[in-house]
């Protein structure tokens, strides 16, 4: 038996809790634009809930600033009633044929919030981890190895992948909490 078989299963399922956790701060505002923050933003067009970035070319032309442009110049009004919807705490204005989006600065309490909300979320994609941990023990109690020696190095070596994984995501947060009280 290889360790491989058991390193793959851990890191593929590990890889995906890191772009969940990636997915999840982008969400999280920090003082600057970031068109993640619209991703969940869907609006009415031709009968269908469609995301903006198929109805829009999506931009930031400032730091603070989302500018929205309508392939379509009639679904201009869809896509900012879409966006009032969302309740993302931001004012859409219309000028013209499309919408810009000025991101208001966080206050101290806010990015304190934040920060908070964040560490949530890295808590609970460690806490994931720690379950591909568990199952890729599991795994390897359940293939029952003979060898002593080799299952205890089997058990070490998940550990160690186990601590680089939970490295990263600390490394990820540390950068986003940074983000979010810098000015």
């Amino acid at each position: 038996m290889e360790f491989k078989t058991y390193s793959d299963f851990f890191d593929k399922n590990a890889n995906s809790i890191i772009n969940w956790f990636e997915g999840e701060l982008a969400k999280v505002r920090s003082g600057r634009a970031n068109l993640k923050i619209l991703d969940n933003v869907r609006a009415e067009y031709y009968g269908e809930q469609t995301p903006l970035i198929e109805m829009a070319s999506l931009s930031i032309p400032e730091p603070r600033e989302i500018l929205i442009k309508p392939y379509e110049k009639s679904s201009v009004n869809l896509i900012q009633a879409a966006l009032l919807k969302a309740n993302l705490n931001l004012t859409p204005v219309v000028d013209g044929d499309k919408i810009r989006i000025k991101l208001p600065l966080l206050t101290e309490e806010n990015r304190k919030e934040n920060v908070k909300k964040v560490k949530a979320v890295g808590e609970k994609a460690k806490q994931e981890v720690r379950f591909i941990r568990r199952d890729t023990l599991n795994k390897i109690k359940s293939d029952k190895i003979a060898d002593k020696d080799l299952n205890k190095y089997f058990e070490e070596q998940v550990d160690k992948i186990t601590k680089k994984y939970i490295d990263q995501i600390d490394s990820i947060l540390a950068k986003k909490e940074k983000d979010l009280l810098s000015l």
